[in-house]
Order: C-alpha cells, then structure tokens, then sequence
C-alpha cells in the first residue's frame, strides 16, 4: 500500500475540517441573539432567513423570544436625552429617565407621557425639562423609566406620523432597556391627553393602560380615523380634569355618556386650572397606584373592535385583514356620543312689559327650538313641557331636563287667546365622523373553540399562541354561525419572527396565524 507523505497527509486533514466546519449546524442561540441585535431592515431579513433556513425548533425560537435578549446593557441614573431619527426624516429629542434602582437583569415598568401644545413648533430642551419633568419624583420613587418624546406640528399625537413615531420608540426603549411589556402606559396632558384618548381608540395591544390628564375623550376626532368609543373597553383609562377648565360641564355630559354605555372610566376633576403645575400635586400619586395596580392581559377571551380602516384593524390577537362593502345588517350597536350642550339653549328671552302684561317673549332667535315650537314676538309663555314659566330661569331649568328626540310642549296667550304649540327636540348631534363604512368584529375564545361575528370584513387574521391555544389539538372558528376553520395550527417560524420584531414584545409571542375569509353569504 502506498503511503502518503506528511504534507498530503496534512493536506488531507485541512481539507475534511473544512468540510467538517461548513457542514456543522449553526449555533441557535447565536442565530436568535442576531435577529434581537437587528436595527435596520436589511440586518433583520438577514436574521429572519437565517433561522428559517436553519429549520430550528418552532418551540425552542418561541421560547426564545419569550425569554428576549440574553443581556441588557447598564443605565446611567437620571435623565437622558436622545436625538431620535423619525420615519418623517426629522431627528427630534426625547427624554428618558432612569431611576437609581434599575437593574437590567429585571423587567421594569415604563410610563411614556406626551407633552401638551404640540400643534406647535418644537420646544427647546431647556423648555421641555423645565415644564414635562414632573414625574421624576415618583418615577424614583417607584422604579419606572418614564420615556418622554418631543413633538411638534408635523407629528402630532393624533396623527399617523406621529404613531408611528410612539411605535418606534417602544421598538427602541425595549431594545435599548429592559422593559416589563405588560407594564407599559402611555400618559399625556392637554394635548397629551388628547393622543392618550386617540391611543386608546385605535391602537390598545402595546400598552396596560392610559391616564389622560386635563383632555377631553372627543378630541380624537381631530385625527384622521373614525373613532369608536366602544373601542375604549379594551383598556382602562384613568381620567382627570380640573374644574377651572372652560369646558368641565361638557366633559362631565360625555363621561356620563360613556358609562351608560359600559365604557368604565375613573374620572375626577381636581380642584386647578388647565395647569400642569397646578395639576401634578394631586395627579401623581392617583397614576402611580394606577399604575402599580394594573397590568396588561394580553390574551383577552373577548374583542369586539370597530374600524374604518385596516391601518387600525388590530386589537390584541384579532386583526381585521379586508373590509367588505356588503349592506350593514344591524348585528352591533354603533354607540357614539353627542354635543348635549345643543339642546340646552331654547332661543327666546322673556322681557318684563309692566305689572298688566307681565313677562312676553322679546324675540326668537332663527333656527332655534324656540322657532320651531312655534313662539313669536309678544307671546306670553305660561307652560313650557310640565312647568309654569315666569322669568328666563324657569326657561332654562325646563330645557336643562329634556333629552334629544322628546316632544316639548308650550301652553302660551297670543292675542289674547290660549294656544297649545309642539316640537320634537333635535337629536343630539354625534361627536365622531361617520363618512365610512363601519367593518365591526367581535371574537369570543373557550379553549381551543373560537366563536366570531362579523360586519362589513372581507377577511380577518387570527393570531395563534401556545399561551392561550393548544397547538397539539385542532382549533375550531365559526364565523356568524358558519364552521369556517377545524384543524391543528402549524407554527410558522417566518411568521412568528416578523410578528415579533414588529410588537417587541416577549409575553405576547405569536407562533401561528389562522387567515379566514368571510365570504358575502357569511356576512348577510
């Protein structure tokens, strides 16, 4: 037998660990900590393909992504201020403090507050501390990071350019420090508070709860999406206005509004001006319970969402996928709330004309609901609905009782003779649009048993976790009455990586999805 010389020899045994090297597996953990480390949109399709051209265990990735990065880095205590690069091209500041306690190896509460006045250039940074860092005490006090994002006229809190930047930083401050993501809440004041409501009707998953301070719950019709108050059930909200505020008495008729129809918002109004100096005082310590008491739930056996359009099709596990044009049939009630304060004012003064005449109506405004009872100049009004008339007071305490809709009755003298007139008050007029069609959802889970009612979808997307579904057992949809899905839900690993870097978020990892179309018989 020929004998090799010991550089072929050697040669040969370079060879075979080369081949022995390209063919060993890659490292999992290696593979996951790449796809954490991603920042931009080329790293992260890398990363994905990566672990999908590996083929690991779709359990072992989800548990993965549910135990998050291996380490977070150190914080310095206090503030810090960052320039924040946002999608509209415009780099703006934000503030994130860091209370003395942090540890990285545990997850933390953070409280993310808008600042009010945004429709507005940006403040300096001198400005911006000096009047939005009120927090800080009870931040260190309780341990939480409070994240605090400057914006300005073209980011609004109401508007998509400026979700979308609110979106990116919870990306970055839960890439950058270790983040309890049942603990999330968004706060906000004057204008802050204005995008805390605007949240909470359009986009809820991210967050455990909201604290408007000294906003009023219609301003997000301001923003480009139909609002559905209904929407508010998803999370709580804890409310507060002050009753210096201008408008105190038409915020109190719309809280009123939204408990009679089962939207539950603790509510108070603080005895300040619209000052958030003023405010803070007896606001902190009320948000900080808040805030210790709540946690987010993110695998809720009941949604029912409402949508004009898919840019906020999604609540927590439900995602609307397609509207339909199909006839709205009646399955849900569209709540909304009105301008009451348009029914309070009745459109004639009475005028006193001496002991013998008494008080007559001294005009009649047009288009008033003076007018269209009926009332003219010179009338004597002794009865309006059940109460005697005498002065203006009377007027206003009757009219301060009716509702919209109602009859109103008025026994009056004209000419000297008795006259009975009769109107329909006006309905109240909706605060929130309805220039679109509603597409309504409403989804119940029981174990692996799925019930959905639909209006005006074309498709929908079910968002499947072992966290709340058995994976190992067929899952079962019926869509308004119609079995539409029964089968075992297979992991899909592309899938559960593009929705978790999408949400960042280790307690809700999603390792399946079930795509349901709702064909037209379906939703008639």
């Amino acid at each position: 037998m020929k004998r090799l010389p010991p550089i072929a020899l050697l040669g040969l045994a370079l060879a075979l660990f080369a081949i022995t090297s390209c063919t060993r597996p890659p490292n999992p953990d290696n593979l996951i900590e790449a796809l954490f480390a991603s920042v931009d949109e080329a790293s992260t399709q890398s990363a994905i393909e990566a672990i999908v051209a590996a083929e690991l265990d779709p359990e072992q990735v989800a548990n993965a992504l549910r135990e998050g990065p291996s380490s977070f880095h150190s914080l310095e205590p206090g503030w810090q201020i960052h320039a924040f690069p946002c999608n509209d091209g415009i780099t703006r500041n934000v503030h994130l403090f860091v209370p003395t306690s942090y540890d990285p190896n545990v997850r933390h509460t953070l409280l993310l507050s808008l600042h009010g006045a945004v429709n507005q250039p940006a403040y300096t940074i001198d400005e911006f501390t000096s009047r939005y860092s009120m927090w800080e005490s009870v931040a260190e006090r309780d341990g939480f990071l409070v994240l605090m994002p400057h914006g300005d006229e073209k980011a609004t809190w109401w508007s998509e350019s400026g979700r979308q930047y609110i979106h990116d930083l919870l990306q970055w401050v839960k890439q950058v420090s270790n983040i309890d993501e049942n603990k999330v809440f968004l706060a906000g004041f004057s204008d802050g508070a204005a995008g805390t409501y605007w949240m909470a009707f359009h986009d809820p998953t991210a967050w455990a709860g909201f604290i408007p301070i000294f906003g009023s719950v219609s301003s997000p019709e301001r923003g480009p999406y139909q609002c559905y108050p209904s929407n508010l059930r998803h999370r709580p909200i804890l409310a507060s206005n002050g009753n210096g505020e201008p408008y105190i008495r038409i915020e109190f008729s719309l809280q009123t509004q939204l408990r009679d129809q089962g939207v539950l918002i603790p509510w108070v109004i603080h005895p300040t001006e619209h000052n958030l100096s003023q405010t803070m005082p007896y606001e902190q310590d009320r948000s900080a319970a808040f805030i210790a008491q709540t946690s987010r739930d993110p695998w809720p056996t009941e949604i029912e969402w409402r949508t004009a359009t898919l840019d906020t099709g999604r609540c927590d596990w439900i995602r609307i996928n397609n509207l339909s044009d199909s006839e709205a049939l009646d399955r849900f009630e569209d709540v909304n709330l009105g301008w009451e304060r348009e029914i309070f004012h009745f459109g004639a003064g009475l005028q006193y004309q001496g002991e013998e005449r008494g008080f007559e109506v001294a005009g009649v405004e047009p288009g008033s609901i003076a007018q269209s009872i009926g009332l003219r100049q010179g009338d004597k009004l002794m009865m309006l609905g059940e109460e005697a008339v005498i002065t203006n007071t009377d007027i206003a305490n009757v009219m301060n009782r009716q509702l919209a809709g109602e009859p109103l009755t008025a026994e009056i003298i004209r000419d000297g003779e008795p006259l009975s007139l009769e109107c329909t008050l006006p309905e109240i007029p909706v605060i929130y649009r309805r220039d679109l069609p509603t597409a309504e959802i409403a989804v119940q889970a029981s174990g692996n048993i799925i019930s959905v009612r639909t209006q005006s979808v074309g498709s929908f997307r079910i968002l499947v976790s072992s966290a709340m579904f058995d994976l190992s057992q067929p899952i079962r949809v019926a869509c308004n009455g119609d079995n539409v899905f029964d089968d075992i839900v297979q992991p899909d690993l592309a899938f559960m990586l593009k929705q978790w870097l999408d949400d960042r978020d280790r307690s809700a990892v999603f390792e399946g999805v079930i795509k349901i179309t709702v064909s037209p018989a379906l939703d008639e």
